[in-house]
């Protein structure tokens, strides 16, 4: 598999777009100007070693991290600084799987789905109202 596009290669519409991502926690730096692009219909592996920003990377795609600069472009959308709310429809097109640790190990694998797992372990009716 070849490396992910460098942003100045830009396709018409990628399907993902990092510009110049930064993202710090304290006085650690994680993400230093990352840029890249990867083109619709592609797969990546994101691979590194313990606190290189792999976690970090995928949840920034995610919006459920918010860079401290740079932007991040998910299809047409700068997701940069929207909110939550409005990252809804972008998350539905998105695949995430947390590090085994972020698992339910009672719960099967259908069973580990956020929305059925918290319905059920916290007892919340199906519509979310309390």
């Amino acid at each position: 598999m070849s490396a992910p596009v460098p942003v100045s290669a830009n396709p018409t519409n990628p399907a993902l777009r990092f510009d110049k991502v930064s993202k710090s926690f304290g006085e650690r730096a994680v993400l230093r100007e990352v840029s890249f692009v990867v083109p619709p219909g592609t797969a990546y592996v994101l691979l590194g070693r313990s606190g290189s920003g792999k976690s970090v990377t995928l949840k920034l795609i995610c919006g459920l991290l918010k860079p401290d600069s740079g932007s991040v472009h998910v299809g047409t959308e700068n997701i940069t600084g929207i909110e939550s709310t409005e990252l809804i429809p972008i998350r539905k097109g998105i695949g995430f799987v947390f590090q085994s640790s972020a698992l339910f190990d009672s719960l099967s694998v259908g069973e580990n789905d956020l929305d059925e797992a918290m319905t059920e372990i916290l007892q919340f009716p199906r519509n979310g109202a309390l």
